[in-house]
């Protein structure tokens, strides 16, 4: 009986010190590689975005782009209603999980959207942002659901 809890403490202790580090690093590397593919500049796909109110305003957002950086931050090129704010950062998550973007000041709160990587989609690199939370006085106002964006550069 002995040497059966001793053998079952060796399998804990090896899980423990071997397997768990092992599991951290691959997900944070994993996350890492995750955020590298969002790296550089995209801009808003009219074709596939739906506008709601402002589609009589597209002239004004046509060329309305966001940037990713290495370190995680983005910025957008200019403010529009549809989207909270135009900086933040980006929190990958784990595997089948929503990545978020998260808004760096909005009515002193912090507020976050999901956004999904589609990946190439008829030669484009696309992701979006789902269930877009607008700008502070749009609230209740906005129709903008979710909002596609097309690599540009990286």
């Amino acid at each position: 009986m002995k040497w059966l809890f001793i053998i079952l403490f060796g399998f804990i202790a090896v899980f423990l010190l071997v397997y768990i580090p092992f599991y951290v690093m691959a997900t944070y590397i994993s996350k890492e590689n995750k955020a590298q593919k969002y790296v550089g500049v995209y801009v808003l796909d009219l074709e596939r975005t739906d506008l709601g109110i402002y589609s009589d305003s597209i002239e004004l957002y046509k060329d309305l782009t966001i940037e990713f950086k290495q370190d995680k931050t983005f910025k957008f090129n200019k403010s529009v209603p549809f989207i909270a704010d135009t900086t933040g950062y980006l929190k990958t998550a784990r595997a089948g999980r929503w990545n978020e973007i998260y808004y760096n000041n909005w009515k002193g709160k912090i507020t976050n959207d999901q956004i999904g990587h589609i990946g190439v989609y008829e030669g484009d690199s696309i992701f979006y942002i789902n269930s877009v939370t607008p700008r502070a006085d749009q609230i209740g106002k906005s129709n903008v659901y979710q909002v596609f964006f097309r690599k540009i550069k990286n």
